[in-house]
């Protein structure tokens, strides 16, 4: 199956939608915020966003990378002026060019890079699936995407809304995403806090497609994800 898209970190300006809500800097109640990461890459003069998921490990798009190394990325926190430097990448893939993206392409669209550690609490990684989202919204939880799509303020986009959920691939919904917000995570929040679902990733007739967090998070967890054999696993699990 071909889904007609575009890639979310090239080419969301253009898109009619409504105004995000800038998220308030040191807002108590949401001490993740900064967690959530502006991410820099100076190869290509591409800006994205990213998620901590471990002290010292970023999640976000893999077609953000661009053809960088490692020490091309910068990573600096929501609320901070600090920046972290890349260390090491682990990217299973990512949509780099074209207007055609695939389930397989968008499945595979995510890289983990490591960083020094952080005196950041990371977001928990919580893969879900469809029905199990429906009853966390249910349930009261909110579903959210965040991102830079401001260059120097963290953007909570309003009015997300599930669509469907396409196996353990991908979801899509209708969080209003823009140029800088590939690898932005999508949330589910409630009074425990937010947990990361999923990564922006492309976007398609004003839908979002978001990469599973079920697709990254085998390696996110582990003590060390950049081992010998995870690349090569995470190619055998996103080409089936």
């Amino acid at each position: 199956m071909r889904f007609a898209a575009v890639i979310a970190g090239l080419l969301l300006a253009g898109c009619a939608v409504a105004q995000p809500a800038a998220v308030p800097a040191g807002d108590s109640g949401a001490d993740w915020h900064a967690a959530i990461m502006h991410v820099e890459n100076r190869h290509a003069n591409v800006v994205c966003t990213g998620v901590l998921v471990q002290v010292n490990l970023v999640a976000t798009a893999g077609h953000c990378l661009q053809g960088a190394g490692a020490r091309e990325l910068l990573f600096i926190p929501a609320g901070t002026n600090h920046a972290w430097r890349g260390m090491e990448i682990l990217a299973a893939g990512g949509i780099t060019e074209g207007a055609e993206v695939n389930a397989v392409e968008v499945a595979r669209d995510w890289a983990l890079i490591r960083t020094a550690p952080m005196p950041i609490a990371p977001i928990a990684i919580l893969p879900m699936t469809k029905i199990e989202i429906q009853k966390a919204i249910a349930q009261g939880a909110r579903l959210a995407s965040f991102g830079f799509a401001h260059p120097d303020a963290l953007v909570e986009h309003t009015g997300c809304a599930l669509l469907d959920v396409w196996g353990e691939a991908f979801f899509t919904t209708r969080c209003p995403v823009r140029a800088g917000d590939s690898g932005g995570p999508v949330l589910l929040i409630d009074a425990e806090g937010a947990r990361l679902i999923g990564l922006n990733s492309a976007i398609r007739n004003g839908e979002t497609l978001v990469v599973n967090a079920g697709r990254f998070a085998p390696w996110a967890s582990a003590d060390d994800p950049f081992n010998t054999r995870a690349l090569a696993q995470a190619d055998n699990q996103t080409s089936d």
